[in-house]
């Protein structure tokens, strides 16, 4: 990374079960803010509610980032915001154009390239958040639970383009991300304003699972604290801060 980057102190492993456990894990033991870590292969790696993640040897970028923001936990969902964005513009850059699905999927068309998980946590006192992405450079395997509804890089390129390796989105990413970490830090209206811009659950019928059920409606707008705004068929709008959204095909 350029000299004077945040994100300095880059670590490449050839394998790691989790490179969100192990940044939570270096944050107690004092890892500075914008420490970095890399897999080229995961044995434990983890989705949004503890689902698996699955992916060959250099066949997804695996990285990791712990920043320490000083923002209250409101506007923690900046920080996914940021990355989710970072995303984005990085695989645009080898050209795929990806949109984002709330909260934080990254789709081509309707199929998932990226995922991203935050982890906030108390880390000697001082607040922290460990933040992920797995973003999938060549298809998953064929056994694998997510298969059918994902895409990668490779597919989403034109045929005989280059496979690309971890090592060509890493820096990518990272610059992306701090130049997005630092709006959302100081502009955080213009940071939401280009995540509602890529944000291709807006306007569209969705079904949310929640932990007691699930509500159906129209998603209408992402509020600055990241809760989904969806109007039901009632007209009355409910703000979904968790839950799994599945968007709904025209009638």
């Amino acid at each position: 990374m350029p000299e004077g980057s945040r994100f300095r102190d880059v670590r490449v492993f050839e394998e790691l079960d989790s490179t969100n456990r192990y940044l939570v894990e270096e944050a107690g033991r004092g890892a500075l803010d914008g420490t970095v870590a890399v897999a080229r292969y995961q044995t434990a790696g983890r989705g949004r509610r503890d689902r698996r993640w699955d992916a060959q040897p250099d066949g997804a970028l695996l990285m990791s980032v712990l920043v320490r923001p000083e923002v209250p936990p409101n506007r923690y969902f900046l920080v996914t915001a940021a990355l989710a964005l970072a995303g984005c513009e990085a695989a645009e850059s080898f050209g795929v154009v990806p949109v984002i699905k709330w909260p934080n999927d990254l789709l081509v068309g309707e199929r998932k390239l990226a995922g991203i998980l935050a982890q906030a946590f108390d880390a000697g006192g001082v607040p922290a958040i460990v933040i992920g992405i797995g973003l999938n450079l060549v298809p998953l395997p064929s056994g694998s639970d997510a298969a059918p509804t994902s895409t990668s890089m490779t597919g989403e390129r034109p045929r005989g383009s280059p496979i690309l390796s971890p090592v060509d989105l890493v820096a990518p990413v990272l610059e992306h991300f701090e130049q997005n970490y630092g709006q959302a830090l100081e502009s955080p209206a213009i940071l939401m304003a280009q995540y509602r811009q890529r944000c291709a659950t807006l306007a569209r019928d969705v079904r949310v699972t929640l932990m007691r059920g699930a509500i159906e409606g129209r998603a209408v707008d992402v509020d600055d604290s990241g809760a989904l705004l969806v109007r039901q068929s009632n007209g009355r709008e409910m703000a979904v801060t968790v839950g799994d959204t599945v968007h709904l095909r025209p009638t």
